[in-house]
């Protein structure tokens, strides 16, 4: 009899063993897709430059309570200088406009401004509003590195960009909007795609609050 209970009990242990074994793994399993899930909401939060925002927007985190996320103004870009953001950017601001010189360019035509529900967009002075600066990276750039091109000095419709005594652009900041143009025309990854090249050798980048 004691035999048998002893075997009994060895069984029982045995059985119980392996149950034991998957609820650990499934609370390790959980925990660590819990930290994964984490790490993943970090990397979605806004990144330090933040976007590029329509003419007229007020500062990133006004802008961000007051937009309403309708796309009205990326459906009434003439000239398809808005997309929205993804939330593959920024879960925050997933579904907000921001400009996006790849596919178009802003003219300041302040459409977007006029159609807007909220105070997010305030319609602005084209002459003095700057949406960002242009900035080269000489690396990619096809006349800093050869010769032969001059797109962005001859497009810039506010002549923002100079040509040194090599034919090699330079960014007036005094000058330059941000409009996006340069960005927009800008042959480069076309030019040196056999590169790999995926980056533009003019870019808008935003400008610092301090200006800077």
């Amino acid at each position: 009899m004691d035999g048998d209970s002893t075997r009994q009990q060895q069984t029982n242990a045995v059985g119980r063993g392996p149950l034991l074994s998957r609820r650990a793994a499934l609370g390790l399993g959980g925990s660590a897709l819990a930290l994964v899930g984490l790490g993943g909401l970090v990397r979605l939060l806004p990144s330090k430059g933040g976007f590029l925002r329509p003419p007229g927007a007020l500062p990133e985190e006004q802008f961000l309570a007051q937009c309403v996320k309708c796309s009205r103004c990326i459906d009434v870009c003439p000239l398809e200088a808005l997309s929205p953001v993804l939330i593959t950017d920024s879960i925050l601001a997933a579904g907000t406009p921001k400009l996006n010189f790849r596919q178009g360019w802003c003219d300041l035509c302040m459409k977007c401004a006029d159609i807007c529900p909220t105070p997010s967009l305030d319609p602005a002075d084209k002459e003095t509003i700057k949406l960002g600066l242009a900035e080269i990276n000489r690396d990619e750039c096809i006349a800093w590195n050869w010769e032969g091109c001059s797109r962005c000095y001859d497009l810039c419709p506010i002549q923002a960009i100079t040509m040194d005594d090599h034919k090699r652009p330079a960014v007036d900041a005094a000058l330059c909007n941000g409009c996006g143009l340069c960005e927009n025309i800008c042959p480069s990854t076309t030019f040196r795609r056999y590169t790999g090249a995926k980056h533009k050798a003019i870019v808008i980048v935003p400008i610092s609050p301090s200006g800077s």
